[in-house]
């Protein structure tokens, strides 16, 4: 009889044990299970949902700086921007016509300001989607001031101001890929010979045809 009992107690026992496994087995399936591989993390929600964030960032180190001019007259727009897709920059035109009795040296058209693009998703191997999330100026537009005889006037972020939805394009992209109206900003276009790539990064404002380009 107390050979039976001690069978009995360590069956008893073995069970516990079994029915303890399946709840923690069963607990940590209810949780949510986190994987990050390559940037990506992957998970399972509570409800059984699959989420992919993709961390994308863009393909330099070192803040980059862009200018949208036109080689032509006395305005240009620099951008420098940063590889998490921050920004700052600043634009001017001057127009030595515009004279007055307080600014015999013309009026100058200026705006700084700073910003950030989020970047969407890589889209190709040479260009990266990004979306304008937020952007400031220094001052507000058509605030005036006078300094050693030209008068200030607060513009907008030209190249910047009217889109949304920019591109990044890398030095190796395809020239007969891109718009011919961002080409326009290109600063090869008046080469002898034109080459087939880009040469330089780009940014291109889809919605304006506007374009950013390095001179390195």
């Amino acid at each position: 009889m107390k050979k039976f009992f001690v069978i009995l107690l360590a069956l008893i026992l073995v069970l516990s044990i079994f029915s303890g496994c399946n709840k923690s087995a069963e607990k940590v399936k209810n949780e949510d299970e986190i994987e990050i591989t390559n940037g990506e993390i992957t998970g399972e929600t509570e409800e059984g949902k699959k989420e992919v964030i993709d961390e994308v960032s863009l393909p330099f180190k070192e803040p980059m700086g862009f200018y949208f001019s036109s080689g032509a007259g006395a305005w240009a727009t620099e951008l420098y921007l940063e590889k998490d897709g921050s920004f700052e920059g600043g634009f001017h035109d001057t127009n030595m016509g515009e004279i007055g009795d307080e600014n015999p040296y013309g009026t100058c058209y200026v705006c700084n300001f700073s910003g950030k693009f989020e970047i969407t998703e890589k889209i190709s191997e040479t260009a990266y989607k990004m979306m304008l999330s937020e952007i400031k100026t220094e001052k507000e537009e058509g605030e005036s001031w006078i300094e050693d005889g030209v008068l200030y006037v607060a513009s907008t972020p030209y190249g910047i101001d009217g889109g949304t939805e920019f591109i990044l394009y890398t030095p190796e992209t395809k020239a007969d890929s891109v718009s011919e109206e961002f080409l326009w900003w290109w600063p090869e276009r008046f080469s002898e010979e034109v080459p087939e790539t880009l040469m330089h990064y780009g940014i291109h404002n889809v919605e304006t045809n506007d374009g950013f380009f390095t001179y390195e």
